[in-house]
């Protein structure tokens, strides 16, 4: 891991001004977003790829309007038949699926991450599949094997992958990566975005947590998804426990619940980003997350 962390660091550097520039990028398509929501320009995405290439993170971008779009755009189904839809590529199917306003996201999760593992046949594609449901790796086991396959997608990808999981790695000894996780994201766009669901209608905040993924790089998203990647299914026989760090994180972002507070309290959660309380005090899907959240803890005591 150490090794690997290394190598990535020595490429940000060697490419920095290309990754600050293709971060900048995104962040002015993700503005674009916030400012006249999801129905925007393909020339965009066209320039983004003409300037730096695919990723995953453009792609996810992509598939985005194209699932928010009332009718089909010509150039959004080029673009997305040039990444893969065609020979029904699943890093390109699985996002589709994910994304759908019809779908049953927890059912594309486990069908997309139970795809049979084929070894070195199908590993980097089960891999780049998974970013969008399962982006926290379990341990640095976890995330040198995940790592090691995005790394092979676009730095891009690569960097937010490492930001999403610092809680893995030091990242103070890596300083161009620490830098390049610093330009990632910031929660005031994030916040634009999140006003593109509408709280007065309840299935919003379920089809702003299946479309989440797309943000992975923004700090909010991240603390967002500590709460509901490992509690809002309850179908699970065992919820695992969170390494200290990121326990510490989901403490500090819904304090401490009761079950009287999930059900009448209209902020159920104890961030500062009022945007996303207000959605999250609007559907179900933040609340049946405390919910185990709280049933773990006192089944844990």
């Amino acid at each position: 891991m150490d090794l690997l962390l290394d190598s990535l660091n020595e490429t940000v550097k060697a490419n920095n001004d290309h990754l600050a520039q293709q971060i900048l990028s995104l962040r002015h398509i993700d503005e674009t977003f916030s400012r006249i929501g999801f129905d925007i320009a393909p020339k965009l995405f066209i320039e983004h790829i003409s300037n730096f290439g695919w990723s995953h993170a453009i792609l996810r971008r992509i598939v985005l309007v194209r699932e928010s779009l009332d009718g089909e755009d010509d150039e959004i189904e080029r673009l997305v038949w040039s990444a893969g839809l065609e020979s029904n590529s699943l890093a390109v199917t699985s996002l589709i699926h994910a994304y759908a306003t019809e779908q049953n996201y927890l059912t594309v999760k486990r069908s997309t991450l139970n795809v049979a593992d084929r070894g070195i046949i199908n590993r980097y594609s089960r891999a780049i599949a998974r970013i969008t449901f399962q982006p926290f790796a379990k341990d640095r086991d976890d995330l040198f094997a995940f790592l090691s396959e995005i790394t092979r997608c676009s730095l891009v990808d690569a960097t937010i992958l490492v930001k999403f999981n610092s809680h893995l790695c030091e990242l103070s000894t890596y300083s161009a990566i620490r830098q390049a996780c610093d330009m990632l994201g910031r929660d005031s766009v994030v916040s634009g975005l999140i006003k593109n669901y509408r709280t007065d209608d309840r299935e919003s905040e379920y089809l702003s947590f299946k479309q989440c993924g797309v943000w992975l790089e923004y700090s909010m998203v991240l603390s967002y998804r500590i709460l509901v990647d490992h509690f809002y299914d309850a179908s699970r026989d065992v919820i695992e426990l969170l390494p200290p760090a990121l326990h510490e994180a989901l403490g500090d972002w819904i304090g401490s619940p009761d079950i009287g507070a999930i059900v009448m309290q209209s902020k159920v959660t104890n961030h500062r980003h009022e945007e996303l309380a207000e959605l999250e005090a609007s559907g179900n899907v933040t609340r049946s997350a405390i919910f185990n959240y709280w049933l773990a803890s006192c089944i844990a005591i």
